[in-house]
């Protein structure tokens, strides 16, 4: 089932790529080509897995992204983190999960002072457990399961200032929810 996911969400990704680049080589003036160095810190919030439509409530990942743009096009990798723990004294159960992923933007005309983009990526969730019992500390897990998404989002159009909101639908495998919801918010620099 993941799989054929996979096989409907790949050739949407490398369709826009294939369109981005096209519209790049064909818009390609040596004159007006901008270069830009991002980094930003960005807030997450994913469907929590456990949840039902009854019960719909969001995990808070905080994280990071670096990447690299050419005039509307951008390549940034994420790294995001969550965890959480309970337990008492006796017993201390954390779990951690984490996404390393890799996202392309293409932006849009500017409206006013906002830029609207599409965004496609690609990456690795890992989720593992750390459980104390009594000071014996083991941890279980640390699996890998891919993900895939698209989504979409508006950029303020400052001059050095990213600042950014934008909604995915990713598709991983082991998830439930498939696709799950992203709210992702970001505040960072970039240079030109």
């Amino acid at each position: 089932m993941f799989l054929r996911k996979i096989f409907f969400i790949l050739p949407l990704c490398l369709s826009f790529f294939y369109l981005s680049l096209s519209k790049a080589n064909s818009l390609a003036n040596p004159e007006k080509t901008r270069h830009r160095y991002i980094l930003n810190l960005n807030q997450e919030f994913r469907q929590d897995n456990n949840n039902t439509k009854d019960n719909f409530l969001f995990q808070n990942l905080t994280g990071f992204g670096v990447g690299f743009g050419i005039d509307d096009y951008n390549l940034i990798f994420e790294k995001s983190q969550f965890s959480e723990a309970s337990g008492n004294s006796t017993l201390n159960v954390k779990r951690i999960y984490e996404t390393y992923s890799f996202w392309a933007q293409l932006q849009m005309n500017e409206f006013q002072w906002l830029l609207p983009f599409f965004t496609a990526g690609f990456g690795i969730a890992k989720d593992r457990v750390e459980t104390d019992l009594l000071g014996t500390k083991t941890e279980r897990g640390s699996e890998q399961h891919p993900m895939a998404g698209l989504g979409c989002g508006l950029r303020a159009s400052v001059s050095w200032l990213w600042l950014s909101a934008e909604t995915r639908l990713v598709y991983g495998e082991g998830w439930n929810p498939t696709p799950s919801i992203y709210l992702v918010g970001r505040i960072g620099l970039f240079f030109e």
